[in-house]
């Protein structure tokens, strides 16, 4: 599927196993239509079932999603990123996990700290250069 936010309009049909694992879903004969006009074939759809019925726990579920990309590249950021925010049914959180995502993660966290970075080695630098031009001014 290569919307990956199609999958949030398979919420309906999969509420109820999301709630119960055990339940089964009624499957169409010719796949499921999403209002975009992707259609999911009946075989994608099991494997769907399936994988959320392993993936379903007390109030959590897991999705794994690989990128046939390389994690560093542009294209697997794109889609941790969309991943990420990705809008989730009321009471629901997203975490996204893996080298991507924490790629993404590090470079988000380092360039808000980095003005305060430079600031600071720029002053320690001054006072460190004022203390040295003072020794040897007073020989």
């Amino acid at each position: 599927m290569s919307n990956v936010s199609a999958l949030a309009g398979l919420w309906p049909q999969f509420q109820s196993i999301l709630s119960d694992p055990s339940a089964t879903l009624s499957i169409p004969a010719g796949g499921l239509k999403l209002a975009n006009g992707t259609t999911i074939t009946e075989q994608q759809l099991a494997q769907i079932q399936a994988l959320v019925k392993e993936s379903v726990g007390p109030q959590a579920f897991l999705y794994q999603v690989v990128s046939k990309s390389d994690p560093a590249s542009s294209e697997a950021q794109d889609l941790s990123k969309t991943i990420a925010q990705m809008q989730l049914p009321a009471g629901f959180q997203l975490h996204v996990a893996g080298e991507t995502a924490n790629d993404r993660d590090f470079f988000s966290a380092l360039s808000g700290r980095l003005p305060w970075v430079a600031a600071w080695i720029a002053v320690t630098t001054f006072i460190i250069l004022l203390f040295c031009c003072e020794a040897c001014s007073c020989r």
